[in-house]
């Protein structure tokens, strides 16, 4: 895969990221939550951080991505489970659970970190991150 390629799945993986994260900073500031202030505020320093050192190929950057990517799916497990799981008033059927976890605020942390996990496992990314001939890791 050129390098083309491999920027461009950065700066659209980076940017789905930042929205993700900061729009749900914005609704944990607006319940006033500091717990989950600093946690969502974190994880999207974490995220600009893991762009940065992605966008000049280091590997602690691959590394702290994919821990990054594990942290929103975890959080999209949470999300998906909320929403499958609390109805108020009313039964949902099978189809309304299914689309009420389609929904982009639930989806966006459950398929976007796996599509970053399984290209960030594929040997033509993560060659480009493995260190050079006579070069040494900082």
């Amino acid at each position: 895969m050129d390098t083309k390629k491999i920027r461009f799945i950065i700066v659209l993986l980076g940017l789905l990221s930042l929205w993700g994260f900061g729009g749900l900073l914005w609704f944990m500031a607006e319940d006033r939550a500091i717990f989950e202030i600093l946690l969502t505020a974190s994880c999207l320093g974490v995220s600009v951080v893991s762009f940065f050192g992605l966008w000049h190929y280091r590997r602690w950057a691959l590394v702290l991505s994919r821990f990054v990517a594990l942290a929103a799916m975890g959080f999209g497990g949470y999300l998906a489970h909320f929403a499958w799981t609390f109805w108020l008033f009313q039964t949902p059927t099978l189809a309304d659970r299914i689309f009420a976890v389609l929904r982009p605020q639930v989806s966006l942390f459950l398929f976007v970190p796996v599509l970053w996990l399984v290209l960030s496992f594929l040997p033509a990314i993560n060659t480009k991150f493995l260190p050079k001939k006579n070069e040494t890791l900082p």
